[in-house]
Formats: C-alpha cells, sequence, structure tokens
C-alpha cells in the first residue's frame, strides 16, 4: 500500500518539506522576514483527517473527485479520514493536476513580472 508520502512524491516528482504542521512540494516562495514558504503542493495533518490542499480549488476536480471515495471538501481542500477509503490513483491524479497548475500559474506570474519590469525599468 502507498503511503501519502509515495502518492506526493511521484505526483509531484519533488522532495517533501516541512514547515509547522504541514508538508509541502514545490517551494514557489522561501520562508522569511515573517513570510511563510509557498508551496505548489501540500498537505495537513489534522486530529481528525488529512487535509490535501488544492491551489486551483476543489471544483477544477469535480469529475475525479467523484470517483475519489470517502471524502469532504472545504474551499480549497479534500479532508481525507482514512487512505484505505479513497483511490490512491484517483487521488495521485487530482495532486499532480493541482500541482501543474500550480507550477504553470507561478511561472506566468514571474513572466508577467519580469516583462513588466522590463517595460518600466
Amino acid at each position: 500500500m502507498s503511503t501519502l508520502l509515495e502518492v506526493y512524491a511521484r505526483a509531484t516528482q519533488s522532495p517533501p518539506h516541512l514547515s509547522r504542521h504541514t508538508v509541502g512540494y514545490g517551494a514557489l516562495r522561501q520562508a522569511g522576514d515573517g513570510v511563510l514558504p509557498e508551496y505548489a503542493a501540500r498537505f495537513s495533518l489534522r486530529p481528525s483527517a488529512i487535509c490535501i490542499h488544492l491551489v486551483d480549488g476543489v471544483r477544477a476536480h469535480a469529475p475525479e473527485l467523484r470517483r475519489l471515495g470517502a471524502h469532504t471538501v472545504g474551499v480549497g481542500h479534500i479532508r481525507i479520514t482514512s487512505l484505505s477509503q479513497v483511490d490512491l490513483g484517483v487521488l495521485e491524479r487530482i495532486i499532480r493536476t493541482s500541482y501543474m497548475t500550480s507550477i504553470c500559474r507561478a511561472r506566468a506570474g514571474q513572466a508577467a513580472l519580469s516583462t513588466e519590469k522590463e517595460r518600466v525599468g
């Protein structure tokens, strides 16, 4: 059986980083000067559930969520009480899609900032 760390490793091809109560993958912004790190994909362990945070929101994954198995949703995350009650292949696809969306948005934002600096500078 796969662990959640293995699922994230396959989905993101990135090493995990522990930040307080969160495990993040694909650092978009480093911590420092009172700023928390930002990750392209992350999850946190809560007393009652595992929270899978989705940068692109849960609505973007509606078709896959119907096939996921036992879970509940919040605004930007999926809550899972037991990995044995979900389809890990579906979960991996959701994580991979959200991760890639986050990476693409970050790169597009960086490109826009570079273009603006060139135009102004």
